[in-house]
């Protein structure tokens, strides 16, 4: 006996559900705890979904866990510390890094871009190493590439968490004629070497507890991954470190 497909329309409608669910999660997740406004909306999406599995063929399409609280800080503070470890790594200037109080927002500062490395051509006009240029797009992809490692859901959670890096990262990509697939493959390469995910766990530990590293601490806390300082040495630095 033929097996009894989903239909099309329900299935469509249930994958939407599922990613409106998804991204409501990450908020709720992210909210102070003295607030609950969100939890009326949860309930009511959560009986739609409940309405949906009872239709004929779509049964069984039951959404993902919730991602929690610390799936999103721990998430976001690997993204942001991936990037801040793949511009040092690779050449370019990490300003600092910073995660927001809820853990759902983050920013690694840099100055420097592919033009940082031009050089000046045989006939006297700039040219761009396409070397630098496809480290660039390292540093952009690398914090995808680590919430997608930490979190272990990169289309649903990292694609989402990374869609500004992912818009900037375009255009280069472009100049190369290179595969997003392709760029993602090679931040990938970068994030799971064993030293550089050594660092970057060290970066996000350092950010779920202060919420944000100067550019010296981000490059001692590397340093120590490395074995190059040690864990004194960053207690100096804050010691000494003049207040603002």
């Amino acid at each position: 006996m033929p097996q009894e497909k989903t239909p099309y329309g329900a299935r469509m409608v249930a994958e939407q559900l599922e990613k409106v669910t998804r991204c409501l999660d990450m908020a709720i997740a992210s909210w102070p705890a003295e607030h609950e406004s969100f939890d009326p909306l949860t309930r009511v999406l959560s009986a739609s979904l409940a309405r949906l599995e009872e239709l004929p063929g779509a049964r069984g399409h039951k959404p993902k866990a919730e991602v929690t609280k610390r799936d999103v800080l721990s998430s976001t503070a690997h993204h942001e510390a991936a990037h801040a470890v793949a511009q040092t790594r690779l050449g370019f200037t990490c300003l600092g890094v910073s995660i927001g109080l809820g853990g759902l927002e983050g920013l690694a500062s840099h100055y420097d871009d592919d033009m940082a490395f031009a050089v000046l051509g045989a006939d006297g006009i700039l040219v761009i190493p396409e070397q630098a240029t496809r480290d660039l797009l390292t540093t952009y992809y690398a914090g995808y590439c680590a919430a997608s490692i930490e979190i272990g859901d990169g289309e649903k959670f990292g694609r989402y968490a990374a869609a500004d890096d992912f818009a900037k990262a375009d255009e280069l990509r472009e100049k190369l004629g290179l595969s997003e697939a392709e760029c993602i493959a090679t931040a990938f390469a970068f994030v799971r070497e064993p030293k550089n995910w050594r660092a970057i766990q060290a970066v996000a530990a350092e950010l779920i507890e202060h919420r944000k590293l100067d550019a010296d601490e981000v490059t001692i806390i590397i340093d120590i991954a490395d074995g190059e300082a040690v864990p004194a040495d960053l207690v100096t630095y804050r010691q000494m470190r003049p207040t603002k």
